[in-house]
């Protein structure tokens, strides 16, 4: 099966976010693996970078450009160094304030990607996992905010990026040309309650949460989130194992599969 099936760049659409987790889960891959995939998926891939330490791609698909930005690896300490940077700066709209570490991450790549949207006839999809999630919110803004059109964010695990007034700002901008961030949750993530930061930083987006036993809620109330998370407390070290292992790649891919398969 290829992700030539359609995918939806203006609503939320079950296969567009399996095709976005497992786009965003390729981002991990190096150059190599990316092509090769990219030729088996039946994309077209358009550009491959390595620039600092921001990694990612994008690709044609079925005329859809898709932007995908690589996340954290634990073994890379640059990485480690940008989640870290977790002091509030100014942020692409000129008003709110956003994680240092993820803003310098994102500017990085901004004139590379900025210059593929521009050149592309088509809808534009951005999305990522973990630092790429928080990457792929702030390339929309800043896209944004330069006149650019955005028709989608998608992510998985993302952290927080900004107050509660950049958020606000993103997801109205983004609603303006009927476009949306849909942020998605896998149950006990550990990544998607960071950084707290003494209340300074929120969440923005479409809620897509995925509860402890795999299944899909759209915009739950927190006290639904926090009552399925506490059921895991009857068993801690399940608790504790389920923080780190809900954050992974590979059970985001399997949690949006299951959504549209099952």
């Amino acid at each position: 099966m290829t992700p030539t099936a359609k995918l939806a760049a203006r609503s939320y659409d079950g296969l567009t976010a399996y095709w976005c987790a497992v786009l965003s889960d390729l981002a991990y891959a190096d150059e190599a693996e990316i092509r090769g995939a990219s030729e088996l998926f039946g994309m077209r891939l358009v550009d491959c970078w390595d620039v600092g330490n921001a990694q990612g791609f994008a690709a044609d698909v079925d005329g859809v450009l898709v932007v995908s930005i690589r996340g954290t690896t634990p073994t890379e300490l640059r990485d480690i160094a940008t989640d870290a940077r977790i002091a509030q700066t100014g942020g692409p709209f000129g008003s709110g304030k956003v994680h240092r570490g993820f803003l310098a991450h994102a500017e990085t790549i901004e004139p590379l990607v900025s210059e593929l949207v521009q050149s592309f006839d088509g809808p534009v999809i951005l999305c990522g996992h973990s630092l790429g999630a928080a990457a792929a919110q702030l390339l929309a803004a800043m896209l944004l905010h330069d006149g650019q059109e955005v028709d989608a964010v998608y992510t998985y695990g993302s952290p927080r990026v900004g107050n509660s007034r950049f958020c606000g700002i993103l997801d109205y901008e983004l609603a303006r040309s009927a476009a949306a961030h849909y942020r998605h949750v896998n149950a006990c993530d550990v990544v998607t309650r960071a950084p707290w930061c003494l209340g300074k930083y929120r969440h923005g987006g479409r809620l897509k949460y995925f509860t402890t036993g795999g299944r899909l809620l759209d915009q739950p109330r927190a006290w639904r989130v926090w009552a399925d998370r506490l059921w895991m407390l009857r068993a801690p070290w399940t608790w504790a194992r389920r923080s780190v292992a809900d954050h992974a790649t590979e059970n985001y891919r399997r949690l949006c599969a299951a959504q549209v398969w099952n």
